[in-house]
């Protein structure tokens, strides 16, 4: 499953790669807050997240987002040992942007899906450890576009993300903003 998902994502940005329709590169960065049980062991997280779009539609935009999410997580003194924790994700994901209006402000709602390399990192006493693993999620959300010139928009958007692992599911509110350059 994990081999398919990942030939999925790999497949979905090279067609936008070769495509020869209005395309993008930029970044955001995300500001992520962690709900329900993730949020009792994890802090606020913050991302960089560069992406790529090609416009497929006049409305839609097909995108493709690797980025780096690092968390918080706690430090202090248990058992007369000290302890500190924090967990990091690596999302590579595909989705999609959906345009309303035609207005120099542009309004969008988005869908964005694929893996997130999560990884937690742990030091007890001075011994250190970590684990990793590849999980499947989804991102929903809404944003808008700002012109900042012929080329250049300035991107604001707000979303809801879910990381699914073994039985239950890691979920974040994340608040992003950055700048989108246009190649053509």
């Amino acid at each position: 499953m994990k081999r398919l998902a990942v030939l999925v994502c790999l497949l979905a940005v090279a067609t936008m790669a070769s495509a020869q329709g209005k395309m993008s590169l930029g970044g955001n960065v995300g500001i992520y807050l962690p709900m329900g049980d993730f949020g009792d062991v994890a802090n606020t997280g913050f991302g960089i997240l560069p992406q790529f779009e090609y416009q497929w539609k006049p409305n839609v935009n097909l995108t493709g987002t690797v980025g780096y999410v690092s968390f918080g997580g706690e430090s202090g003194t248990l058992y007369g040992m000290q302890y500190e924790y924090s967990y990091s994700d690596m999302p590579i994901l595909v989705g999609a942007k959906y345009y309303f209006g035609e207005g120099k402000m542009k309004p969008y709602a988005m869908a964005k899906t694929g893996l997130h390399m999560f990884k937690a990192e742990a030091t007890v006493g001075g011994f250190s450890a970590s684990a990793s693993e590849t999980y499947f999620g989804i991102d929903l959300g809404a944003g808008f576009e700002i012109p900042m010139g012929e080329k250049m928009n300035f991107d604001i958007a707000g979303g809801f993300e879910s990381i699914f692992s073994e039985g239950e599911s890691s979920n974040s509110l994340v608040i992003s903003a950055g700048i989108k350059y246009f190649l053509k």
